[in-house]
């Protein structure tokens, strides 16, 4: 049985132990500069993703809430949007929060919070933490090229070293919070992120790790499994893919806590296996296809290559004379998007292919839509000449950054895609004779 994003949200609520449901509490404050706005929200997490529960006037500035019940404790904000807002522990504690909404990062104060005031120093020391991490590193990425290979590599085994020295440290003062704040959000959290090596004698994870619903209100869980895949594993796509198989196991199928894992890997693949993340993207969507959540998530990724049986999509570029050839001008024809350049031998090579089909064809409805990811026009215009492509060619000048190669998921040239009169894809990267079979199959039918 699936369910619905709201009731995920409401079950988390009813998770927590009868003896956090009984007293009321007030949470009141002030925003400056909120002239703009006429409402106060609270906003409970799931994961890093927030949603409104609770809203009130703002009047002059000042608003109040008075909450029947305790609320589950967790990570929330208050603002007056998401973004205008600021984030903090909420549950059994009345508080005071003054804030402004031009600078929530540095202007903000929560008084007679326990919970706040130790979350504002666990929060500090990550911050000091990540921006000694991004120094080291930044260090190291300066002397890419002006050292040798051999030195450089030196100096990215120093620097995981380093890392790890540093992590340890780290995870020494997680457990102290842990022990010292055991009755905390903060301390469980510190608990949960910590961690040893080597992870075969210490599990990284367990799977009470997911059925906690307090490590749901907050992005914990993502946080932890970046750490898993960052930290823990060997960089290597193989160890990842296990990884990815052993912790959801762990975790229950269809569960907020599977949805938030997806999302963490997602992030994680994006900017270290960027070919290889729509694959994990698809798996998600297989299993959560009616969340909003994933749906936002697959937004941010790129589309890849169009399958066969999908409609092309339009590419928009201009052509050697500067004007604007859209690939929807050419529909009713048969097709044959052409991504090349000057300077790629094998597509120069495949060329008087190309030019031969097109010359036998292009009478009976055939025509090719050269898209270049050259970065020089005079080269790309001379290679039209010597090669006499007489067909049409557009380009950005971009390169491997061309927004058509975006566009179709082009990673390696020649790459081509047969569309039919109707712009639907009917095949892929097709040479040589191969390419003259499909044209004489598809226009005899």
């Amino acid at each position: 049985m699936k369910i619905s994003r709201l009731k995920w949200i409401s079950l988390l609520g009813l998770l927590l132990p009868v003896s956090f449901c009984c007293q009321a509490i007030v949470i009141k404050g002030k925003f400056h500069q909120s002239a703009n706005y006429s409402l106060v929200y609270i906003y409970e997490a799931l994961g890093s993703h927030y949603f409104p529960i609770h809203s009130v006037q703002l009047i002059e500035g000042k608003f109040q809430f008075e909450i029947p019940q305790q609320l589950p404790r967790g990570f929330y904000k208050i603002g007056v949007t998401r973004e205008k807002a600021v984030k903090l522990i909420l549950g059994n504690e009345d508080l005071e929060l003054e804030a402004d909404l031009e600078n929530l990062e540095n202007q903000s104060v929560i008084k007679g919070s326990k919970e706040n005031n130790v979350l504002h120093q666990f929060e500090t020391y990550n911050s000091e933490i990540r921006q000694l991490k991004i120094q080291w590193d930044s260090k190291v990425k300066e002397m890419y090229g002006k050292v040798s290979i051999d030195r450089y590599r030196q100096a990215i085994a120093n620097l995981k070293n380093r890392f790890d020295s540093l992590d340890d440290i780290r995870n020494q003062y997680y457990k102290g919070i842990t022990t010292k704040h055991h009755d905390l959000l903060v301390g469980k959290v510190a608990g949960f992120l910590a961690y040893e090596h080597p992870s075969d004698k210490f599990p990284y994870w367990k799977a009470e790790d997911f059925n906690d619903p307090e490590l749901l209100r907050g992005d914990m869980i993502q946080e932890k499994t970046v750490i898993y895949f960052q930290r823990i594993l060997p960089r290597s796509l193989s160890y990842w893919s296990s990884g990815i198989n052993k912790t959801l196991r762990l975790t229950p199928a269809e569960s907020p806590a599977r949805e938030l894992v997806y999302q963490a890997i997602i992030e994680f693949y994006k900017t270290s296996a960027p070919d290889n993340v729509l694959k994990i993207a698809q798996r998600y969507k297989a299993e959560y296809p009616d969340s909003p959540i994933m749906a936002a998530t697959l937004a941010t990724l790129p589309k890849g290559p169009p399958e066969i049986g999908e409609l092309a999509p339009d590419i928009v570029l201009e052509d050697q004379n500067g004007n604007t050839r859209t690939l929807s001008s050419l529909r009713g024809q048969i097709v044959l998007i052409d991504f090349w350049a000057s300077w790629c031998k094998p597509c120069r090579m495949e060329n008087p292919n190309i030019v031969k089909t097109y010359k036998k064809y292009s009478v009976r409805g055939f025509t090719v839509y050269g898209v270049s990811l050259d970065l020089e026009k005079e080269k790309w215009l001379k290679a039209i000449r010597k090669d006499g492509l007489i067909w049409h060619h557009v380009s950005d000048l971009k390169g491997w950054k061309s927004e058509g190669a975006a566009i179709y998921g082009v990673k390696a040239i020649p790459a081509s895609f047969l569309i039919n009169k109707e712009g639907i894809v009917i095949a892929e990267n097709l040479r040589g004779e191969k390419l003259s079979k499909k044209l004489e199959a598809v226009l005899t039918n």
